[in-house]
């Protein structure tokens, strides 16, 4: 089941105005053609392509991807596919690849996770640039939430008003936060819908993910703690590593 299937216009709402790590990978990237994995509703392809860069998203989730289309109408470079990465098999070699965050995450162990990370290097020439982005699990708020419900995000939708909470479950023995997301939408006549929906999370640490990385056919080269390119520290927000393919 796709977990996104009936919230993608709401978590849009809440992610679609971030432009830090959009931000980041346009200073990063040096060229195209660009693999962006868990491309979603296509927010970092349109940047991308609106840089000038030849841009592949691929997702799995075709709820996603159908808002994606309409976004990205009329935009040549950008690229969209419905495909699993880990069943990934696009018939073009990129130059660039991003995993924006907690993308990886979504499989669900550390074998799936290091499978899929070669089956990008084997998409990718050689000296290509990966980046992946994942929550420093030092820092995580979900991680150190107890279960408890927090609020997320409000904001206006028309003439509705939306709050976004979530609740997180950290079973730490498996590296596994499984999340409950739920956002409440409330009319003008004070009616209340909820719409929500339950994601499992299989986090890693900073040395497990460069291990994989290497392990994949990657050069670690930089390890950033923030989208302002800060050195990775154990109270950072990010865990942002640089890849280069050997």
């Amino acid at each position: 089941m796709d977990p996104y299937q009936h919230i993608v216009q709401l978590y849009d709402l809440e992610h679609d105005s971030f432009e830090d790590d959009a931000a980041l990978y346009l200073n990063l990237v040096g060229e195209g053609p660009v693999l962006e994995i868990g491309c979603g509703t296509g927010r970092i392809v349109e940047r991308l392509v609106q840089a000038g860069l030849e841009t592949y998203g691929i997702d799995q989730s075709e709820a996603t991807l159908a808002v994606g289309r309409d976004r990205l109408a009329g935009l040549e470079r950008a690229h969209l596919s419905l495909t699993s990465v880990e069943r990934l098999d696009l018939p073009y070699t990129f130059q660039s690849a991003i995993w924006p965050l907690n993308v990886l995450w979504h499989l669900a162990d550390l074998e799936t996770q290091l499978r899929s990370l070669r089956l990008v290097r084997r998409h990718m020439a050689e000296g290509g640039m990966l980046v992946v982005d994942v929550s420093n699990p030092l820092t995580m708020t979900d991680r150190q939430s107890a279960s408890e419900v927090r609020l997320r995000f409000q904001s206006l939708h028309g003439t509705d008003r939306v709050y976004g909470f979530s609740s997180a479950e950290d079973a730490e023995a498996e590296q596994m936060l499984r999340l409950a997301m739920w956002y409440d939408v409330i009319g003008e006549d004070g009616a209340i819908r909820r719409i929500g929906t339950d994601i499992s999370l299989r986090y890693t640490y900073r040395f497990e993910l460069e291990l994989a990385l290497t392990a994949a056919g990657f050069q670690v080269v930089q390890t950033y703690g923030s989208y302002d390119l800060e050195p990775y520290a154990s109270d950072s927000t990010n865990v942002l590593m640089v890849g280069i393919a050997r």
